[in-house]
């Protein structure tokens, strides 16, 4: 990976990506793959907005079969398996208690058949690596909730359902390592690049007009077909470069905290209040709680959370979770992110992904605008979303280049295996986070500690490791933080 816009843009691309979240990541990774060249431009870093916020769960899409959405669970099933075979060292399994209390669908007699579902439908579409990675599911005791889960509520407690998911103990070197891959088959991927008009000709998209927000310098980078997956703004960015764009996008508004507060249990839960409502996770991280996922409808898109909102989402923990009570003081972090919502005004997501083909709307030919929901299913929301490109407007898809040769996941410890290197090898320590800076796109701190490692996650952590990696690499003293 290489930032250098001006030499970036002597080159005619087949596919230019609007957006490196987890969907343009994968677009990217995708379509590279495939032997086109492929160029990713994003105005702020990489992974830096919805996707950076996400609760680090791939889920296998049991509360689908609850449903009976047989098509959303095989996709989570089948996205979940590609994490897995492709990033199996990333990926750690899961293990998720809920409590049952006899009621809606907190029941044994609904969960049971659900359960067995799963175990089934996953020994057809899931993959032999997540199947031997992922455990299966299971019904327990009353008994064993509450030694697994001593915080639980227990009156009329009736047992529990334990299940497996995925879990990203490190989301932003998967979303890198991503884009590494698809460097390596020829990708270029450009952070603080900020998309700004198109350049066209006769009708057919010719390329996009970029500025680089780091020197202002303004650019066309030119391309046979555009995937815009700019996330919250992928309606805002299809507005301003295709005027009276058909892209409806209705914002919902979705955040989780990081809480200065540990749950009672040995075991992520899965709880809801006492008088019903939204089920919440709590996952035990060290001495901190992450918690979420607190849903209300946004106002426009990076729409933040007042702290009304985040107080109601306490006063919800506490009622679900009788002795954890976290408050406003026990709030380290708030982590938001937009939505697709499920209708104008609605606090729930949608259930699809958004897909449009302007040249099929009165737009240019070769603009298409991907607006994805979940995290889990990017993989396979990309393959549909290149199938379809190549089909449209891209001819060379068979067949891989000779140029692609992978890296190997590059390893990169927590922040106490990083303070542990720093004190025992400093050189080693040092050449890490220069290694880092100069190979990933790293023009800043936050870029550093917050999406190429998660040694900032938590503010006094971040500040102990701002000092290490000044005091390793002064170089990137005085660079401003691009979060």
């Amino acid at each position: 990976m290489e930032r250098n816009p001006a030499a970036t843009s002597e080159t005619t691309f087949d596919l230019v990506v609007i957006g490196a979240g987890i969907y343009g990541t994968a677009a990217a990774l995708e379509a590279s793959r495939r032997g086109l060249k492929v160029l990713v431009v994003d105005r702020g870093d990489f992974g830096g907005g919805t996707t950076w916020n996400s609760f680090r769960i791939l889920h296998g899409g049991l509360r689908y079969l609850q449903t009976l959405d047989l098509v959303r669970f095989r996709e989570s099933v089948r996205a979940r398996s590609w994490y897995v075979d492709e990033f199996p060292t990333l990926i750690e399994p899961l293990e998720c208690l809920m409590p049952l209390y006899g009621q809606g669908r907190r029941r044994a007699a609904l969960l049971r058949p659900a359960l067995a579902a799963n175990q089934l439908l996953r020994q057809l579409w899931s993959s032999k690596a997540e199947t031997g990675r992922i455990p299966e599911s299971s019904l327990v005791s009353s008994e064993t909730v509450k030694r697994r889960f001593p915080g639980v509520r227990s009156p009329g407690l009736k047992g529990g359902a334990i299940w497996f998911d995925g879990y990203l103990p490190q989301p932003q070197r998967l979303l890198i390592e991503m884009l590494r891959r698809a460097s390596a088959w020829g990708a270029a991927a450009l952070n603080y690049v900020e998309a700004t008009g198109w350049a066209m000709d006769d009708g057919q998209i010719a390329g996009v007009e970029v500025r680089d927000l780091l020197t202002g310098k303004g650019m066309t980078m030119r391309a046979g077909a555009v995937l815009n997956c700019g996330g919250p703004w992928a309606a805002d960015i299809a507005e301003t470069l295709v005027p009276a764009t058909d892209v409806a996008f209705t914002p919902t508004l979705a955040f989780n905290l990081l809480l200065a507060r540990r749950i009672d249990s040995d075991v992520t839960v899965a709880v809801e209040p006492a008088g019903g409502g939204r089920t919440y996770f709590l996952h035990p991280r060290g001495q901190t709680t992450l918690a979420g996922t607190y849903h209300v409808p946004a106002v426009r898109p990076g729409s933040l959370p007042t702290d009304q909102q985040i107080a109601a989402f306490l006063a919800d923990l506490s009622a679900a979770v009788p002795g954890f009570e976290p408050r406003s003081e026990h709030v380290l972090r708030v982590m938001p992110g937009t939505l697709p919502a499920g209708g104008p005004g609605s606090d729930t997501p949608a259930n699809r992904d958004l897909w449009v083909d302007h040249g099929n709307e009165g737009g240019p030919r070769g603009v298409f605008t991907l607006i994805g929901t979940k995290y889990t299913t990017a993989p396979w929301a990309a393959q549909r979303a290149i199938d379809r490109i190549a089909d449209r407007c891209v001819q060379r898809v068979s067949g891989h280049p000779a140029r692609g040769v992978e890296p190997d996941v590059r390893h990169v410890p927590g922040w106490e295996e990083f303070a542990q290197l720093n004190r025992d090898d400093p050189a080693g320590a040092a050449e890490l986070v220069c290694t880092l800076i100069e190979d990933e796109n790293v023009t800043s701190l936050d870029d550093l500690l917050l999406r190429r490692t998660d040694w900032g996650l938590v503010p006094s952590e971040y500040a102990a490791a701002a000092d290490i990696v000044r005091r390793l690499c002064p170089e990137l003293r005085g660079r401003s933080d691009g979060g």
